[in-house]
């Protein structure tokens, strides 16, 4: 009864994650294998993140910092402090900025598979040039835990995520 219990709070909080719902295309296995876990799914030109419309989502200036003791790379202070914020508002733990360095301790070294996730890059423009608008790629996750690891390892931060469905 408990697994009924805890499969029915995902699937509330995948419908009301964000307000987005996951746009999907690929099957994921049921177990995880040796190689990468990201898959790339689309990249758009226009982004359809949620994101304040005060902060510049291309502006690159990473920020590191410890998310419940793990990891997470963020695009620049001004999404990282808007997140942080809305952790406040909701209760939870606020973000503890720290160095690359220290927060690259904090990866997790294995992840289960889980409730697979999709997620939001920001690409940088063609020219290169920092600030400027360039395109939203889409990567669907085995877990959460696979998105924060490869975010943090990679130095990809990602925009938004939401849970989908494994098929």
């Amino acid at each position: 009864m408990f697994n009924i219990k805890l499969l029915l709070l995902l699937l509330a909080l995948s419908w009301f994650h964000h307000g987005q719902a996951a746009r999907t295309t690929e099957e994921i296995p049921e177990s995880e294998p040796e190689t990468e876990s990201e898959v790339e799914i689309s990249t758009d030109s226009t982004p359809t993140t949620r994101v304040s419309s005060k902060c510049n989502i291309y502006y690159r200036n990473y920020q590191w910092v410890l998310q419940d003791c793990v990891c997470r790379c963020f695009q620049n202070e001004c999404l990282m402090q808007i997140e942080s914020d809305q952790r406040k508002k909701e209760g939870r733990s606020p973000f503890v900025p720290v160095t690359e360095e220290l927060c690259r301790s904090f990866i997790s070294r294995k992840c289960s598979v889980g409730f697979p996730v999709v997620a939001e890059f920001p690409i940088p423009a063609p020219c290169g040039c920092n600030r400027k608008p360039g395109s939203i790629a889409t990567e669907r996750f085995y877990s959460l835990c696979h998105l924060l690891k490869f975010s943090a390892e990679n130095r990809k931060p990602f925009l938004t995520y939401s849970y989908c469905w494994p098929f």
